[in-house]
């Protein structure tokens, strides 16, 4: 799995069914070999955090592993997606994004990760 993946997962979904699904079918054959991370950069029982933990339960279903949700807020989400963009691009850590982190990109002109990877078409 790509950074992208890692990063973007449920805005990439649409994307996916553009994209070259048999590289992508086999290497989600093997995928995940261990449980799966999922930051929510928001504080709990929020509709971000909510959504998160029914994608999580529908993933770890699918999957046969566990998807745990982890909320890390503050600071706009700027420390939740640090976190997970300090992780490796393994694809073991997913982050759930909003329009927030798009605003963060005009409000702090010093972002510490590369807004441009959120983006990124595959």
């Amino acid at each position: 799995m790509t950074a992208y993946a890692r990063r973007a997962f449920l805005g990439m979904a649409p994307g996916l069914a553009l994209t070259g699904r048999t590289r992508m079918q086999t290497e989600a054959a093997a995928y995940p070999q261990r449980s799966v991370r999922y930051i929510v950069p928001f504080t709990p029982a929020g509709i971000t955090d909510i959504m998160a933990r029914l994608v999580a339960q529908k993933l770890s279903e699918k999957w046969k592993r566990a998807v745990a949700v982890q909320n890390i807020p503050g600071v706009q989400a700027l420390i939740g997606a640090t976190a997970a963009f300090n992780e490796p691009a393994d694809g073991y850590t997913l982050l759930a994004i909003t329009s927030t982190h798009a605003a963060n990109a005009s409000l702090f002109p010093n972002l510490p990760y590369d807004l441009k990877v959120i983006a990124h078409p595959l």
